[in-house]
C-alpha cells in the first residue's frame, strides 16, 4: 500500500508539473502578442451619465423639499 501511494504521488506531481509547464509556455506565447487598441467611444454612448446625474439630483431635491414639509405637518407625538 505504501508503494502504491508513492507511485500515486509521483504520478500526480508529474501531471501537475506538465500542466504548469504547458501553462507557462502558453503564457509566454501570449505575452509577445500585440495588444489591440480599444475602439473609440462615441459621443452618443456618453449621454447616459448626464441623464443619470440629473435624475439623482432630482431625487435629492425632492427629498430636500418633502422632508421639511412632512415634518411640519407631522403630529407632535411622533417627534
Amino acid at each position: 500500500m505504501i508503494r502504491s501511494m508513492k507511485c500515486l504521488r509521483k504520478t500526480a506531481s508529474l501531471i501537475v508539473a506538465g500542466i504548469l509547464l504547458s501553462a507557462g509556455a502558453a503564457l509566454a506565447q501570449s505575452a509577445g502578442a500585440p495588444v489591440d487598441a480599444p475602439p473609440p467611444v462615441s459621443v452618443s454612448r456618453m449621454t447616459w451619465p448626464g441623464i443619470v446625474l440629473i435624475i439623482i439630483l432630482a431625487l435629492f431635491l425632492t427629498a430636500a423639499i418633502a422632508g421639511p414639509l412632512i415634518r411640519a405637518n407631522a403630529r407632535e407625538d411622533l417627534d
